[in-house]
């Protein structure tokens, strides 16, 4: 956990050094905006996806296999969870008692360019 971070390539940038200083062999982002700015930062502190550090988002945005390299994501329905959490929200509010339940949505595994074989420690 490093803290709090915009949901912006910034954001992955600043969170990149406290990545970097853990020592950390791969780092799932909650975003790709977020993983891309991981990326970037990790390459300006000298440590190379997917070489030393394999990046995985979220969300799977068409930049996502467009960049170099290419971000490894997970695609999720995002218009179906909210379309999902707004039906619920407004059946709450009109007053509709349900019992407690759990959905699931699909999600896919994009593998691409930033994810890589554990390495070595002694290589």
């Amino acid at each position: 956990m490093l803290g709090n971070q915009a949901e912006t390539v910034a954001g992955g940038t600043a969170a990149a050094a406290g990545v970097v200083a853990s020592g950390a062999t791969a780092v799932i982002a909650h975003n790709d905006l977020v993983a891309l700015g991981i990326v970037a930062g990790a390459r300006t502190l000298g440590v190379h996806t997917p070489k030393d550090l394999s990046v995985v988002g979220f969300d799977d945005i068409p930049l996502a296999e467009v960049t170099h390299p290419a971000l490894t994501s997970i695609a999720a329905p995002m218009d179906r969870a909210g379309a999902v959490s707004l039906e619920l929200l407004g059946r709450a509010v009109a007053g509709a008692r349900q019992l407690p339940r759990t959905l699931h949505l699909p999600t896919q595994l994009v593998v691409r360019g930033t994810t890589g074989p554990v390495r070595e420690e002694n290589a």
